[in-house]
């Protein structure tokens, strides 16, 4: 039901969109309606996807997040034909027939066997629960994690979005520049691609802020490149390390939190995510406004998500030392036990809240 009235209500606001009067009127539609739509829409497909393939939601969670990089590589040429054939307002009204196709191919999603069975039995055992369920705040592990996801997607997001102006304050052309950003979105596939690899070896925690850090190290570098292979390979950089971070970021909330609290813990890292754009990308297009250039933004997203990775990757090592010295049952002349302390960084793991939940 969720992901019918999201289908429902980022198409029309699409659709309205194409009769807006002014800004205000586009923030509303295009911005509200439509964003409230699609984000109902993301959460709800990653959250069903986890009921439809139980044993596999790793390679499942990952390869379902491909869609975006896609789609950012397809629809820019596709939407800027429209504008020149049917003007802004006709390229709405298709671009909201497309996008209702979600509400259409959710119809034909029939539920998984498992969930109509264990349906009474669930909807009896929470009769009690809240909507919303607040004890996924007792995981200070899960804290710190959205106060660092909402810096890196903003960081991300505003990073994506002016990439092309400055490919333009190189020299280039806007086709050039539009040419640059479907280089961005083939290296995010690529990093969403090697995700399932690297998961085998790694821990998503690990993956996540090492992909972070190299990401934050590309932003703060990017503003120093000139030459026409560097800003490509600059480019690709960034595509690759920021599809690892969007495609490995539900996996991170799912091993913190656990299949059973997923739902409540990703709307929560989304609108995390959501409040890092809203303010990140002020702040980026107050800098802009300010030195005319985007350079100066670009570094400061660099820094700004340098700073909270290093900061919570610190305290999260710390966590693990203090946990590895409470559990294990002898210490050594050496410190603790090699066994339990690599533990944590070689292998999926639970939240410890959750295990006594």
């Amino acid at each position: 039901m969720t992901l019918l009235i999201g289908g429902l209500l980022g198409s029309c606001g699409t659709f309205v969109s194409g009769f807006a009067t002014g800004i205000p009127f586009l923030i509303v539609t295009l911005g509200i309606v439509t964003g409230l739509g699609y984000s109902l829409v993301y959460v709800s497909a990653l959250v069903t996807l986890g009921k439809y393939f139980p044993g596999d939601n790793n390679t499942v969670l990952v390869f379902a997040t491909m869609g975006s990089p896609v789609g950012i590589m397809i629809f820019p040429p596709v939407f800027t034909e429209c504008i020149a054939y049917f003007g802004w307002r006709g390229a709405l009204m298709i671009l909201s027939g497309i996008c209702l196709n979600s509400f259409v191919f959710t119809l034909l999603m029939t539920p998984p066997e498992s969930t109509v069975q264990m349906h009474k039995t669930e909807t009896e055992e929470k009769k009690g629960n809240t909507w919303f369920d607040f004890t996924i705040f007792r995981s200070k592990t899960y804290i710190l994690y959205v106060v660092v996801l909402c810096v890196i997607s903003g960081s991300a997001t505003s990073a994506l979005i002016t990439l092309p102006d400055i490919i333009r304050t190189r020299g280039y052309t806007s086709q050039n520049a539009a040419f640059f950003l479907s280089v961005e979105s083939i290296a995010d596939i690529v990093g969403r691609i090697l995700v399932p690899v690297c998961i085998q070896r790694l821990t998503s925690q690990i993956l996540f802020y090492a992909a972070s850090i190299f990401f934050a190290a590309s932003l703060i570098l990017f503003p120093s490149l000139t030459g026409r292979i560097s800003l490509y390979s600059g480019t690709c950089f960034i595509g690759i390390t920021a599809g690892i971070i969007l495609s490995i970021y539900n996996l991170v909330v799912l091993d913190i939190i656990g299949s059973e609290k997923y739902a409540t813990a990703m709307g929560f890292a989304e609108t995390m995510c959501g409040i890092g754009n809203i303010i990140l990308g002020a702040v980026v297009g107050s800098v802009g406004e300010a030195t005319h250039s985007f350079d100066s933004s670009i570094r400061i997203l660099g820094l700004a998500s340098m700073t909270v990775c290093g900061i919570a990757l610190f305290m999260q090592i710390v966590c693990w030392r203090i946990t590895c010295k409470k559990d294990s049952p002898a210490v050594n002349e050496e410190g603790v036990e090699r066994g339990e302390c690599n533990e944590g960084f070689t292998s999926d793991h639970k939240n410890d809240d959750e295990t006594k939940n």
